[in-house]
């Protein structure tokens, strides 16, 4: 080699003059000049790895950045799939069945009759997982610690455990199969504001079909905790039977609740059972409850800003490196120049370079985000430090990061625009130099 291992300017030339040879065509008599896109991706690729620490440091920042994006998202995403779920099955399971004036004012009087037979119409149908029946009504809870305003269900305690898993959430005393007469569990929030416990005598004030006050007598028998701080305070359950004779609607119902098992394919399931239940109404719930709704799709929308956030972070590393990288070598580029390479070519080897920083960063980045979606997405993280505060907003204290396949498509396109735009600015500081000037350049 006719230079010196410390003479990087004579290094350069050299690796220039080199490629120009590589590059060629076979024929040494040939005039014709060697094809640029292979010129300029051998020289682009031999400058990346000839300060290795640069380019590795570039390359990890670039791994980092997307892995932070993806691992952002991820937790995002599961976030609110977390409250949405937590909605579904405690509150509003997937579809919701009620006469079509009941959802209006809630009257007692709007009842579903016949609902068991059109209970078994609606387990036949295809994507159905679960099926309960419920009967509503607002009333006052008594206790000798004070009062409180409640949602009353009544409920079938197989039925309903099967849709809501209420059965699966009891912390004391048992759920209400097998409790002798006028049994009632309530949530731990409300145990916990009217010194409640298992065994404790409570009463309850309501109206019934005919407009007259009813109030009865219900001994608790167990306490459940969903850890939905706010719910828990205002619901109570009791058996079906014994709300239905209070209310004067023996064998009627306020609402059918079903869980599907595949989400996917909701509204497929909800014509199906619109086609078995003849004029009842029947919501999915998005129709239910469109603040779910309205979250879901605006969190997509806030992916999308944090993802471009992180990016423009990203952009500005890129940029300090690289421009570092162009002035660290202003007689190198300056060499270039003055044997011959002309600034369009200088341009595109510096936006190449980037180019291909990032295309080595980048799927690094996004494999270790994989690994860490697919990781916690089956293990999940728990935030039990943040349980109280938590529940108070609806959420689970644990939380199963999750990422749509697509996702992953959109941080590649999203990557490679982000290193187009970042190596734009080094390329043109890099343009700007002036050959004499370069070589004179200490």
């Amino acid at each position: 080699m006719p230079c010196g291992r410390k003479d990087k300017t004579c290094l350069v030339s050299y690796s220039y003059v080199q490629t120009l040879r590589e590059t060629s065509l076979p024929n040494p008599t040939t005039t014709q000049s060697p094809n640029p896109t292979i010129m300029i991706t051998s020289l682009a690729w031999r400058n990346v790895w000839r300060s290795k620490g640069r380019s590795l440091v570039v390359i990890a920042a670039v791994a980092l950045g997307v892995w932070a994006i993806l691992f952002t998202l991820g937790f995002s995403t599961g976030f609110i799939k977390s409250f949405i779920n937590n909605g579904i099955q405690n509150q509003y399971s997937h579809i919701q069945i009620h006469h079509p004036k009941y959802p209006e004012n809630k009257e007692i009087k709007y009842v579903i009759e016949g609902s068991e037979p059109m209970m078994q119409e609606i387990k036949g149908v295809e994507n159905v997982k679960a099926v309960s029946s419920r009967v509503l009504v607002g009333g006052t809870l008594n206790s000798a610690r004070g009062m409180r305003g409640v949602q009353v269900l009544g409920i079938d305690p197989k039925a309903e455990g099967s849709v809501t898993g209420i059965d699966q959430k009891m912390i004391d005393g048992k759920f209400l199969e097998g409790a002798k007469k006028s049994p009632i569990i309530i949530g731990k929030a409300l145990a916990e504001e009217l010194k409640l416990k298992v065994r404790s005598k409570i009463r309850l004030s309501f109206l019934n079909a005919n407009g007259d006050m009813i109030e009865s007598g219900f001994r608790v028998v167990g306490i459940y905790d969903t850890k939905m701080g706010p719910l828990d305070k205002v619901r109570v359950f009791v058996r079906q039977s014994d709300l239905q004779r209070e209310l004067q609607i023996k064998d009627a119902t306020h609402e059918i609740a079903v869980f599907v098992e595949d989400p996917q394919n909701l509204q497929s399931t909800i014509e199906a059972i619109q086609a078995k239940t003849g004029n009842q109404l029947v919501e999915g719930w998005r129709d239910i409850a469109p603040e779910l709704d309205m979250i879901e799709s605006q969190s997509q929308i806030s992916n999308y800003v944090v993802m471009i956030i992180i990016l423009l972070a990203l952009i500005f590393g890129i940029i300090n490196t690289m421009l570092m990288a162009v002035l660290e070598r202003v007689r190198e580029l300056g060499m270039l120049m003055a044997v011959g390479m002309n600034k369009l070519k200088v341009f595109t080897m510096i936006v190449v370079e980037t180019i291909m920083l990032t295309l080595v960063g980048a799927p690094i980045g996004m494999f270790l985000g994989w690994l860490t979606m697919s990781y916690f997405g089956k293990k999940g993280l728990s935030l039990a430090s943040y349980e109280e505060g938590l529940g108070a907003m609806g959420l689970s204290d644990f939380i199963y990061p999750a990422l749509e396949p697509s996702m992953y498509i959109v941080m590649g396109i999203g990557v490679g625009i982000t290193a187009i735009l970042a190596s734009l600015y080094p390329a043109y500081k890099a343009i700007s130099l002036r050959p004499v000037e370069a070589l004179r350049a200490i």
